[in-house]
Protein backbone atom coordinates (compact mmCIF):
# COMPACT_ATOMS: atom_id res chain seq x y z
CA UNK A 1 0.00 0.00 0.00
CA UNK A 2 2.55 2.61 -1.12
CA UNK A 3 -0.05 5.39 -1.61
CA UNK A 4 -3.17 5.87 0.53
CA UNK A 5 -6.11 7.95 -0.71
CA UNK A 6 -8.28 9.99 1.66
CA UNK A 7 -11.21 12.28 0.88
CA UNK A 8 -13.89 14.53 2.37
CA UNK A 9 -16.33 16.67 0.38
CA UNK A 10 -14.47 18.48 -2.39
CA UNK A 11 -11.03 17.58 -1.03
CA UNK A 12 -9.06 14.52 -2.14
CA UNK A 13 -5.56 13.74 -0.93
CA UNK A 14 -3.04 10.94 -1.28
CA UNK A 15 -0.21 10.13 1.11
CA UNK A 16 2.81 8.02 0.22
CA UNK A 17 4.48 5.57 2.57
CA UNK A 18 7.73 6.59 0.88
CA UNK A 19 9.02 9.57 2.84
CA UNK A 20 5.67 10.00 4.63
CA UNK A 21 4.95 12.40 1.78
CA UNK A 22 1.86 14.25 0.63
CA UNK A 23 1.54 12.81 -2.88
CA UNK A 24 -1.59 14.68 -4.04
CA UNK A 25 -4.12 17.28 -2.89
CA UNK A 26 -7.04 18.56 -4.95
CA UNK A 27 -10.11 20.69 -4.39
CA UNK A 28 -12.96 20.20 -6.88
CA UNK A 29 -10.32 18.32 -8.93
CA UNK A 30 -8.12 21.45 -9.03
CA UNK A 31 -4.61 20.75 -7.75
CA UNK A 32 -3.51 22.54 -4.59
CA UNK A 33 -0.22 20.67 -4.51
CA UNK A 34 1.95 18.98 -7.11
CA UNK A 35 1.43 15.22 -7.32
CA UNK A 36 3.35 12.05 -7.97
CA UNK A 37 2.50 8.36 -8.27
CA UNK A 38 5.89 6.64 -8.41
CA UNK A 39 7.03 4.18 -5.77
CA UNK A 40 10.28 5.09 -4.08
CA UNK A 41 11.84 8.30 -2.81
CA UNK A 42 9.51 11.20 -3.70
CA UNK A 43 10.68 13.02 -6.84
CA UNK A 44 12.54 16.23 -5.94
CA UNK A 45 11.56 15.49 -2.32
CA UNK A 46 7.95 16.31 -3.26
CA UNK A 47 5.73 16.54 -0.19
CA UNK A 48 8.25 14.73 2.00
CA UNK A 49 8.93 14.92 5.72
CA UNK A 50 12.43 16.30 6.40
CA UNK A 51 13.89 15.00 9.68
CA UNK A 52 16.00 15.04 11.79
CA UNK A 53 17.11 18.10 9.83
CA UNK A 54 15.82 19.94 6.76
CA UNK A 55 17.96 21.55 4.06
CA UNK A 56 21.76 21.24 4.10
CA UNK A 57 24.56 20.52 6.55
CA UNK A 58 27.94 21.73 5.27
CA UNK A 59 30.32 18.81 4.67
CA UNK A 60 27.92 16.72 6.78
CA UNK A 61 29.66 17.90 9.97
CA UNK A 62 28.14 19.13 13.22
CA UNK A 63 28.95 19.18 16.92
CA UNK A 64 26.63 18.21 19.75
CA UNK A 65 27.41 18.21 23.46
CA UNK A 66 31.05 18.83 22.62
CA UNK A 67 31.35 15.81 20.32
CA UNK A 68 31.91 16.01 16.55
CA UNK A 69 29.71 13.95 14.21
CA UNK A 70 30.02 13.13 10.52
CA UNK A 71 26.83 12.53 8.50
CA UNK A 72 26.78 10.74 5.18
CA UNK A 73 27.15 13.07 2.19
CA UNK A 74 23.85 12.81 0.30
CA UNK A 75 24.33 15.83 -1.98
CA UNK A 76 27.74 14.94 -3.44
CA UNK A 77 27.83 17.72 -6.03
CA UNK A 78 27.83 20.26 -3.19
CA UNK A 79 29.41 18.01 -0.52
CA UNK A 80 26.46 18.46 1.81
CA UNK A 81 24.21 16.21 3.84
CA UNK A 82 20.68 17.11 2.78
CA UNK A 83 17.14 16.72 4.14
CA UNK A 84 17.74 14.10 6.82
CA UNK A 85 16.66 10.46 6.74
CA UNK A 86 12.85 10.39 6.85
CA UNK A 87 12.27 11.06 3.14
CA UNK A 88 14.37 7.99 2.28
CA UNK A 89 12.51 5.67 4.65
CA UNK A 90 9.50 3.45 4.10
CA UNK A 91 6.83 4.52 6.59
CA UNK A 92 4.17 2.19 8.02
CA UNK A 93 0.44 2.83 7.95
CA UNK A 94 -1.28 2.60 11.34
CA UNK A 95 -4.57 0.84 10.49
CA UNK A 96 -6.10 1.74 13.86
CA UNK A 97 -5.78 5.46 13.03
CA UNK A 98 -6.85 5.34 9.37
CA UNK A 99 -10.30 6.16 7.95
CA UNK A 100 -11.73 7.33 4.64
CA UNK A 101 -10.71 10.88 5.53
CA UNK A 102 -7.49 10.35 7.50
CA UNK A 103 -4.32 8.30 7.60
CA UNK A 104 -1.52 8.00 10.14
CA UNK A 105 1.98 6.81 9.29
CA UNK A 106 4.92 5.94 11.55
CA UNK A 107 8.65 5.67 11.08
CA UNK A 108 11.78 5.38 13.21
CA UNK A 109 14.91 7.25 12.17
CA UNK A 110 18.43 7.21 13.54
CA UNK A 111 20.97 4.39 13.73
CA UNK A 112 22.85 6.21 10.98
CA UNK A 113 26.46 7.31 10.57
CA UNK A 114 26.76 10.59 12.46
CA UNK A 115 23.33 10.25 14.06
CA UNK A 116 23.04 7.46 16.67
CA UNK A 117 19.86 8.76 18.34
CA UNK A 118 16.62 6.87 17.72
CA UNK A 119 13.62 9.11 16.97
CA UNK A 120 10.05 7.88 16.49
CA UNK A 121 8.09 9.93 13.94
CA UNK A 122 4.32 10.05 13.43
CA UNK A 123 2.61 11.84 10.53
CA UNK A 124 -1.18 12.17 10.60
CA UNK A 125 -3.02 13.58 7.58
CA UNK A 126 -6.74 14.38 7.61
CA UNK A 127 -9.07 16.16 5.20
CA UNK A 128 -12.35 17.90 5.92
CA UNK A 129 -14.62 20.21 3.96
CA UNK A 130 -14.32 23.18 4.28
CA UNK A 131 -11.25 22.75 6.50
CA UNK A 132 -8.93 21.33 3.83
CA UNK A 133 -5.91 19.21 4.72
CA UNK A 134 -4.52 19.20 8.25
CA UNK A 135 -1.22 17.43 8.88
CA UNK A 136 0.14 16.85 12.38
CA UNK A 137 3.65 15.57 13.02
CA UNK A 138 5.29 14.35 16.21
CA UNK A 139 8.83 13.29 17.01
CA UNK A 140 9.75 11.40 20.17
CA UNK A 141 13.25 10.64 21.38
CA UNK A 142 13.25 7.37 23.28
CA UNK A 143 16.41 8.16 25.18
CA UNK A 144 18.17 5.40 23.25
CA UNK A 145 21.29 5.67 21.13
CA UNK A 146 22.59 2.81 19.02
CA UNK A 147 26.02 1.43 19.78
CA UNK A 148 26.97 0.81 16.14
CA UNK A 149 27.43 4.49 15.25
CA UNK A 150 27.71 5.94 18.77
CA UNK A 151 31.14 7.17 19.78
CA UNK A 152 30.13 10.22 21.81
CA UNK A 153 29.48 10.84 25.49
CA UNK A 154 26.14 9.91 27.01
CA UNK A 155 23.79 12.93 26.97
CA UNK A 156 20.11 13.10 27.80
CA UNK A 157 18.96 14.98 24.71
CA UNK A 158 19.14 14.56 20.94
CA UNK A 159 19.71 17.21 18.24
CA UNK A 160 16.65 17.65 16.05
CA UNK A 161 15.17 19.91 13.42
CA UNK A 162 12.18 19.47 11.15
CA UNK A 163 10.86 20.57 7.79
CA UNK A 164 8.36 19.80 5.03
CA UNK A 165 8.76 19.94 1.25
CA UNK A 166 5.36 20.54 -0.39
CA UNK A 167 5.16 21.94 -3.92
CA UNK A 168 2.08 24.16 -4.05
CA UNK A 169 -0.19 24.70 -7.03
CA UNK A 170 -2.71 27.51 -7.57
CA UNK A 171 -5.43 25.24 -8.98
CA UNK A 172 -3.20 24.30 -11.91
CA UNK A 173 -2.32 27.89 -12.85
CA UNK A 174 1.09 28.02 -14.59
CA UNK A 175 3.71 29.05 -12.07
CA UNK A 176 4.84 32.02 -14.15
CA UNK A 177 1.42 33.67 -13.79
CA UNK A 178 0.83 32.62 -10.15
CA UNK A 179 1.15 35.18 -7.35
CA UNK A 180 3.03 34.30 -4.18
CA UNK A 181 2.57 36.05 -0.81
CA UNK A 182 4.69 35.05 2.18
CA UNK A 183 5.16 37.55 5.05
CA UNK A 184 8.86 37.52 5.97
CA UNK A 185 11.23 39.47 8.22
CA UNK A 186 14.24 39.21 5.93
CA UNK A 187 16.30 37.03 3.65
CA UNK A 188 19.24 34.77 4.53
CA UNK A 189 21.71 35.15 1.63
CA UNK A 190 23.03 31.82 0.34
CA UNK A 191 26.15 31.02 -1.64
CA UNK A 192 25.49 30.24 -5.30
CA UNK A 193 27.66 27.12 -5.36
CA UNK A 194 26.65 25.21 -2.21
CA UNK A 195 23.45 27.02 -1.13
CA UNK A 196 24.84 27.58 2.36
CA UNK A 197 24.53 30.82 4.36
CA UNK A 198 26.79 33.55 2.99
CA UNK A 199 26.05 36.11 5.72
CA UNK A 200 23.48 36.99 8.37
CA UNK A 201 19.78 37.66 7.77
CA UNK A 202 19.24 41.08 6.22
CA UNK A 203 16.32 43.12 4.98
CA UNK A 204 14.79 42.67 1.54
CA UNK A 205 16.38 44.96 -1.03
CA UNK A 206 15.61 45.86 -4.63
CA UNK A 207 17.55 42.91 -6.00
CA UNK A 208 15.57 40.30 -4.02
CA UNK A 209 12.26 38.69 -4.80
CA UNK A 210 10.08 40.31 -2.15
CA UNK A 211 7.68 37.51 -1.32
CA UNK A 212 5.92 39.71 1.25
CA UNK A 213 4.66 42.03 -1.49
CA UNK A 214 2.41 39.52 -3.27
CA UNK A 215 4.16 39.40 -6.65
CA UNK A 216 3.87 37.15 -9.66
CA UNK A 217 6.53 34.48 -9.63
CA UNK A 218 7.18 35.06 -13.34
CA UNK A 219 10.26 33.39 -14.77
CA UNK A 220 12.31 33.79 -11.59
CA UNK A 221 14.63 30.96 -10.62
CA UNK A 222 14.56 30.70 -6.84
CA UNK A 223 16.34 28.79 -4.11
CA UNK A 224 16.00 31.37 -1.35
CA UNK A 225 15.79 31.21 2.42
CA UNK A 226 13.62 33.70 4.34
CA UNK A 227 13.05 34.31 8.03
CA UNK A 228 9.32 34.27 8.56
CA UNK A 229 6.99 36.58 10.40
CA UNK A 230 3.44 35.28 9.93
CA UNK A 231 3.28 31.48 9.52
CA UNK A 232 1.25 31.64 6.29
CA UNK A 233 2.01 31.37 2.58
CA UNK A 234 -0.53 31.88 -0.24
CA UNK A 235 -0.17 30.98 -3.92
CA UNK A 236 -2.91 32.53 -6.08
CA UNK A 237 -4.07 32.07 -9.65
CA UNK A 238 -7.05 32.94 -11.82
CA UNK A 239 -9.29 30.21 -10.30
CA UNK A 240 -8.23 30.78 -6.71
CA UNK A 241 -5.33 29.24 -4.92
CA UNK A 242 -3.95 27.53 -1.86
CA UNK A 243 -3.12 28.84 1.60
CA UNK A 244 -0.55 27.08 3.76
CA UNK A 245 -0.54 27.73 7.49
CA UNK A 246 2.12 26.20 9.74
CA UNK A 247 2.76 26.06 13.46
CA UNK A 248 4.84 28.75 15.14
CA UNK A 249 7.89 26.50 15.59
CA UNK A 250 8.64 26.82 11.88
CA UNK A 251 10.86 29.92 11.84
CA UNK A 252 12.14 29.72 8.26
CA UNK A 253 10.99 29.24 4.67
CA UNK A 254 13.02 27.82 1.80
CA UNK A 255 11.40 28.76 -1.52
CA UNK A 256 12.61 26.74 -4.49
CA UNK A 257 11.56 26.61 -8.14
CA UNK A 258 12.05 23.41 -10.14
CA UNK A 259 12.34 23.95 -13.89
CA UNK A 260 11.03 20.58 -15.06
CA UNK A 261 9.08 18.98 -12.21
CA UNK A 262 9.01 16.06 -11.45
CA UNK A 263 12.41 15.53 -13.06
CA UNK A 264 15.68 16.96 -11.68
CA UNK A 265 16.81 20.17 -13.32
CA UNK A 266 19.26 19.64 -16.15
CA UNK A 267 18.48 15.97 -16.75
CA UNK A 268 17.42 14.44 -20.05
CA UNK A 269 13.65 14.01 -20.03
CA UNK A 270 12.11 10.60 -20.77
CA UNK A 271 9.75 10.27 -23.74
CA UNK A 272 6.09 10.79 -22.88
CA UNK A 273 4.15 7.55 -22.43
CA UNK A 274 0.75 9.19 -22.11
CA UNK A 275 0.68 8.71 -18.33
CA UNK A 276 3.74 10.64 -17.28
CA UNK A 277 3.40 14.13 -15.81
CA UNK A 278 4.33 16.74 -18.39
CA UNK A 279 7.48 18.46 -17.10
CA UNK A 280 6.69 21.96 -15.88
CA UNK A 281 7.91 24.67 -13.52
CA UNK A 282 6.87 24.14 -9.93
CA UNK A 283 7.47 25.86 -6.61
CA UNK A 284 8.30 24.31 -3.26
CA UNK A 285 7.38 26.32 -0.17
CA UNK A 286 9.35 24.57 2.56
CA UNK A 287 8.68 25.43 6.21
CA UNK A 288 11.70 24.68 8.42
CA UNK A 289 12.46 24.93 12.12
CA UNK A 290 16.11 25.70 11.36
CA UNK A 291 17.81 27.45 8.41
CA UNK A 292 20.32 25.93 5.97
CA UNK A 293 23.36 24.61 7.86
CA UNK A 294 21.51 25.11 11.14
CA UNK A 295 22.75 21.76 12.42
CA UNK A 296 26.33 23.01 12.09
CA UNK A 297 25.77 26.55 13.40
CA UNK A 298 23.30 25.52 16.11
CA UNK A 299 20.70 28.03 14.91
CA UNK A 300 17.26 26.98 16.19
CA UNK A 301 18.33 23.36 16.69
CA UNK A 302 15.94 21.61 19.09
CA UNK A 303 17.22 19.54 22.01
CA UNK A 304 14.82 16.61 22.26
CA UNK A 305 14.62 15.22 25.77
CA UNK A 306 13.47 11.63 26.30
CA UNK A 307 9.73 11.06 26.05
CA UNK A 308 8.89 14.74 25.53
CA UNK A 309 7.34 14.98 22.05
CA UNK A 310 8.01 17.64 19.46
CA UNK A 311 4.84 18.57 17.55
CA UNK A 312 4.34 20.57 14.35
CA UNK A 313 1.33 21.20 12.13
CA UNK A 314 0.50 22.30 8.59
CA UNK A 315 -2.82 23.06 6.93
CA UNK A 316 -3.49 23.48 3.22
CA UNK A 317 -6.80 25.05 2.18
CA UNK A 318 -8.39 26.29 -1.02
CA UNK A 319 -8.84 30.07 -1.14
CA UNK A 320 -10.97 31.89 -3.67
CA UNK A 321 -10.27 35.24 -5.27
CA UNK A 322 -12.98 37.20 -3.44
Amino acid sequence: MPIVDIHAGSYVAAVSTDGGALARLTYNEWPLAESFTIVGEPPLSCGAVLAPWPNRVEDGKFTWAGEAYQLAITEPDRNNAIHGFALRREWSVDPTQTTNSSVTLTCTIGNEPGYPWLIDLVASYAVSDPGGLTATFTALYRGVRTSVFDTGPVVDHAPFAFGLHPYLSACGEPLDTSTLTVPVAGILPLTSDRLLPASQVRGIDSGDFDVSAGQRVGTRVLDNCYQRTMPTAILHGSRGGVAMHVSDNFHWWQIYTASQFPYPDGTALPPSDGDAITPHRAIAIEPMTTPPNGFATGTDVIALTPNVPFTATMTLTYVNNN
